[in-house]
């Protein structure tokens, strides 16, 4: 359901964004899922007309971040509490964030929080629907760079309850764990040989690491681990030395379990597991869930943050 959602949301924020697009809000709509009923299932949201002058695509999505919610009046609790009509427009709210330019999502942000704070109920509302679709690993848009900026903004607002600033809290704690611009900690882990190692002496000193968390019983993992193999990109970038795999295993796993479907990873990754399963069960790395990658640079600082492999793919 949510990411047929999603699927409406990209609609609307194209026709919105595409200066020849003249399409209502209720007919993108009802355009983008045809086996739904013409009749509007939630109030519906109108959206600012953003100026013919603004031409350039990336220029009008600033535009409709910013004045998005002018039209709502955040004083009727029935629009607050309708979920369906707060969860698709904010889904499309965040799915802007994709496209805006740099410095776009905190000015937004600011003026979303300041228009909705006559109301602590929408508050707790866009943080609860926040963590739903930009920190959910299922959701077809979740960036933990974006629901921080919403969480840290989220716990400097005073009409915030107790108990979404623990939730926020938390979230906040974890992402702050071996975030962007940090050195990845270092832990110990067991190579396909026997021999033990450790992250910080397996750095590729001459180029990025690829860090990836697995499970052997993942399907979603040996999905990953199959297109990152076939990558030519990938390959190439390790024969020349520019990059490095690493391929561990967090969790407590039995031996001989793992030992066969290590066998099946490639000879020039770096595979291995972690005794006792610490990574995780010692919480050295938030593992939300399975496979987790990171990028390293050369000196082991996190480039990039539990990805996913079509991110990866694109950086690389």
């Amino acid at each position: 359901m949510r990411l047929n959602k999603h699927i409406i949301a990209a609609a609307i924020l194209w026709a919105c964004i595409l200066p020849s697009a003249k399409m209502s809000a209720h007919n993108r709509i009802t355009t983008a899922d045809t086996t739904e009923s013409t009749a509007p299932l939630f109030p519906e949201l109108k959206l600012p007309s953003i100026p013919d002058t603004i031409k350039i695509p990336q220029q009008r999505a600033d535009y409709l971040l910013y004045h998005f919610w002018d039209n709502m009046d955040w004083s009727k609790s029935d629009l607050i509490s309708n979920d369906n009509f707060m969860e698709q427009n904010l889904a499309t709210y965040f799915d802007l964030f994709n496209h805006v330019s740099s410095g776009a999502i905190d000015k937004a942000v600011d003026n979303l929080l300041k228009q909705a704070s006559v109301s602590s109920v929408a508050i707790d509302k866009i943080g609860s629907i926040a963590d739903l679709y930009l920190y959910d690993t299922q959701s077809p848009i979740m960036n933990e760079k974006h629901y921080r900026i919403i969480v840290e903004k989220l716990l400097a607002d005073k009409n915030i309850n107790e108990y979404r600033a623990t939730i926020l809290q938390a979230a906040l704690d974890d992402m702050s764990k071996n975030a962007e611009g940090t050195e990845a900690t270092s832990f110990t882990f067991v190579l396909r040989n026997g021999n033990t190692t450790d992250l910080k002496d397996e750095i590729n000193r001459k180029g990025r690491t690829i860090v990836l968390f697995y499970d052997p019983d993942c399907s979603d993992c040996a999905m990953v681990e199959s297109l990152m193999q076939s990558n030519a990109k990938i390959n190439s970038s390790i024969a020349d030395g520019a990059l490095k795999v690493i391929a561990v295993c967090p969790y407590e796993v039995e031996k001989e379990d793992w030992a066969t479907h290590a066998s099946t990873l490639p000879t020039n990754w770096t595979v291995g597991y972690s005794p006792d399963g610490e990574v995780d069960g010692d919480g050295i790395y938030v593992l939300r869930a399975t496979p987790t990658i990171f990028l390293l640079d050369s000196q082991g600082k996190v480039l990039e943050k539990d990805i996913r492999y079509e991110i990866l793919r694109d950086i690389l």
